[in-house]
């Protein structure tokens, strides 16, 4: 069944059923599970959630390259915030760093939350699958899986602390 896209961000199929986009799904994921970890721990504050989860979050003074602006990463369990970073670009952009420091928290703690439940639409492909996904032979329109996982942490990141983003507005204004 041919899909037929729709600028409203959802894919209505031949027989008129309309499926949510992959972007939309991620952004929908990251809203979704935004909403829940607050229910659960009565807290958008992503470091209260980091704690009360004992996810380690290391804060790191490296200062990056000139061209390279990475506030923060998640690998192997761990959330890294780089604060020489987030106060250069807080500087730059005259943004609050507490502001900055949670969203960048948050974003991380989204990419810990979707490694440790992966949604249905993050597909585990075998090392070969991955490789012939490379190959011009089954080209999709569908975002690779990384693009998806970034829209879904900064989805979760902007509904779990929504304070940063009026934040933002109102410094950029």
């Amino acid at each position: 069944m041919s899909q037929v896209p729709n600028p409203t961000g959802t894919e209505i199929t031949a027989s008129g059923v309309e499926h949510l986009s992959w972007i939309q799904r991620a952004k929908e994921t990251g809203q979704d599970r935004a909403r829940n970890i607050r229910d659960k721990h009565g807290t958008n504050d992503p470091f209260q959630i980091a704690l009360e989860g004992d996810i380690e979050i290391n804060r790191d003074t490296w200062d990056g390259f000139d061209s390279v602006q990475l506030l923060g990463t998640y690998s192997d369990d761990v959330i890294t915030l780089y604060e020489a970073q987030i106060d250069r670009v807080a500087d730059t952009a005259d943004i609050d760093r507490i502001v900055l420091r949670e969203a960048v928290c948050s974003h991380e703690l989204a990419h810990y939350l979707l490694e440790q439940n992966p949604p249905e639409w993050r597909d585990q492909y075998s090392p070969i699958e991955r490789v012939l996904r490379w190959l011009p032979l089954r080209r999709t329109s569908r975002p690779s899986r990384r693009s998806l996982e970034e829209c879904a942490a900064h989805s979760f990141a902007t509904t779990l602390v929504p304070e940063s983003v009026v934040s933002f507005a109102q410094q950029s204004q």
